[in-house]
């Protein structure tokens, strides 16, 4: 069998793992969650004083109006000219419109920068250059905990909180998540109001994160983040993907998460295939997130059979799947890992020659031309979460049709989703029944060519759609992303 390995790999999504995103966010939406700092938290965190920061606290003046706290937050800087900036050992550089504080310096194995974008000492940016990948949800959850545990060492408990805003999008080639918090803090003078901005990227394999403490200025901090992550070039680089779309998951008006599907050719010449999901669920008491991050990887011939498949779950940090689907010389097929709390290692009953989503979409994009209405694409694949031990059948089925794509049904198990697909089978737009809403994923980036790999490279990025991004309007250079709270 194939040897198959995910060293540290960050939480992500495909297809073959809709059925637990489903699951999770129908848990959501029993709870019915209300939305991010409704008007009745709004109204306690504007009874407080301006907020202190992890940054020394700024020395602005209380308002008397209970509107002080938006204009705080409204207000915003000019951008400043772009510097270089750089590791001095040659790991990395990027520009950035801000000054640096102090020299890079690596701190947990990280390159860290402290920026000031033009706010002034009480208002910067601490960002953060990884060597490896991490998990966008987990992550995310993991450093504003850090964050609201250094505000209440050095200024009191934090007696509240709410998200602002979910972001979620594309910054070119790099899928992004963002967490926008405001939360209370009682101090020894009383309580007081405060911010805390999180962004993360992962950047060809490795990730990028950034952190604000300053109350407004998110257009500023978002363009630092935006900047680091588009011009960040590494000393040596990982090879790049031939094929990638970027997308993002949202429900209602809440933005969930971001899914990356990269193409890369192996060392053997054949085709690697990672999906990626990061997705962030509110919980019931309208403060607290779960954090889903998964992955699937696949390696297949450049004819579309699958030769093996990892499957790999976390919530909240933790690992709680870990599959590998591999191929015996005599064509079985043999499940070993743990699934939820359960170990498997086990010889398949049925043993088919299993096409990856490569060869599906090989497959589609011979169907599809020909194709009827309400004809049905029939496969065999392998869905944990509708059997870990068992081959399933997806049916693909037309339910409207045209030259560049048509409206498409996908059925497996106990999933059933529609949306619209191109003729290389990229689904643009999905929706997906959960109770009586619907779950969306939406394209919005796509780049390179996923049929031809030795010929995409030169290929341009195209954005598939354009969104309002976290604090930026859309007339401006905004990245192509989705917010929740705009």
């Amino acid at each position: 069998m194939k040897k198959l390995s995910i060293a540290r790999c960050g939480w992500v999504f495909g297809l073959s793992l809709m059925t637990a995103w489903v699951g999770v966010v129908a848990q959501s939406v029993a709870a019915q969650v209300e939305d991010p700092a409704s008007p009745a938290e709004s109204a306690a965190f504007a009874e407080t004083e301006p907020p202190p920061s992890e940054l020394p606290p700024s020395e602005l003046p209380p308002s008397e109006s209970a509107d002080w706290l938006n204009r705080l937050l409204e207000r915003e800087v000019e951008p400043l000219p772009s510097i270089e900036v750089a590791d001095g050992q040659g790991f990395f550089k990027a520009k950035v419109p801000a000054k640096l504080i102090e020299p890079v310096t690596l701190v947990d194995g990280a390159r860290h920068l402290m920026l000031d974008f033009g706010a002034g000492p009480e208002n910067l940016a601490e960002c953060y250059v990884y060597s490896d990948d991490l998990d966008l949800a987990g992550s995310l959850l993991s450093f504003s905990d850090g964050v609201f545990e250094a505000i209440e060492t050095q200024y009191g408990e934090v007696e509240l909180k709410a998200v602002l805003d979910v972001t979620a999008g594309a910054l070119e080639g790099s899928p992004y998540l963002g967490m926008d918090w405001l939360y209370r803090c009682n101090t020894q003078n009383g309580p007081v109001a405060g911010q805390a901005k999180h962004l993360i990227a992962s950047k060809n394999r490795r990730a990028v994160y950034c952190q604000s403490s300053s109350v407004g200025y998110s257009k500023a901090f978002f363009g630092v983040f935006q900047s680091l992550v588009e011009t960040l070039e590494y000393g040596e680089p990982l090879p790049q993907p031939h094929y990638q779309e970027i997308s993002v998951a949202s429900l209602g008006e809440h933005v969930l998460g971001v899914s990356h599907q990269a193409h890369r050719i192996d060392a053997d010449g054949d085709v690697e295939i990672v999906e990626k999901l990061s997705m962030l669920v509110p919980k019931a008491d309208g403060q607290t997130f779960q954090a889903e991050d998964s992955v699937s990887m696949e390696h297949s011939t450049v004819q579309g059979d699958l030769i093996g498949q990892v499957e790999v779950e976390a919530a909240d940090g933790q690992m709680v799947s870990h599959l590998n689907l591999g191929r015996f010389e005599n064509g079985a097929w043999a499940v070993k890992g743990a699934f939820r709390a359960k170990n498997y290692d086990t010889i398949l009953s049925k043993a088919p020659v299993l096409r990856s989503s490569y060869g599906r979409r090989l497959d589609f994009q011979s169907f599809f031309p020909k194709a009827k209405i309400d004809e049905i694409l029939s496969r065999e694949v392998w869905m944990p979460d509708v059997d870990p031990v068992r081959i399933s059948e997806t049916k693909i089925s037309i339910l409207a049709s045209q030259p560049k794509g048509a409206s498409v049904k996908i059925e497996t198990g106990p999933v059933s989703l529609s949306g619209l697909a191109d003729p290389t089978f990229s689904l643009v737009f999905v929706t997906v029944p959960v109770g009586a809403a619907q779950m969306i994923l939406r394209q919005v980036f796509k780049q390179g060519d996923v049929f031809h790999p030795l010929g995409s490279a030169a290929e341009a990025a195209s954005p598939s759609a354009k969104a309002k991004s976290p604090s930026q309007d859309a007339a401006e250079t905004a990245p192509d992303g989705e917010s929740s709270g705009s």
